[in-house]
């Protein structure tokens, strides 16, 4: 573990600022739930990222919620909107 007086030096506190500030940049991206990064992220995790703990399935693939035979999930997504949107 690193003595506290070693944490203290200049460059230390210039990599906890730059960090601080980087964080302080997502919040604000993020500050409410409908947010469309956070949207977008939610369905990647959900849809279209295989999971090792799901034997290389989707979260929703493994639910039984979809099933998707293309090999661009993200457009077979918006297909799907569009058209359920549609009607």
């Amino acid at each position: 573990m690193t003595p506290f007086f070693e944490c203290m030096t200049p460059g230390f506190n210039g990599a906890v600022v730059e960090l601080k500030e980087r964080m302080m940049k997502v919040m604000r991206a993020l500050r409410t739930l409908e947010s469309a990064t956070l949207d977008g992220q939610r369905i990647y995790y959900n849809h279209i990222r295989p999971h090792q703990a799901l034997n290389g399935k989707t979260p929703a693939e493994a639910a039984g919620l979809e099933s998707h035979s293309g090999p661009n999930k993200w457009l077979d997504l918006l297909q799907q909107a569009a058209r359920q949107r549609a009607i």
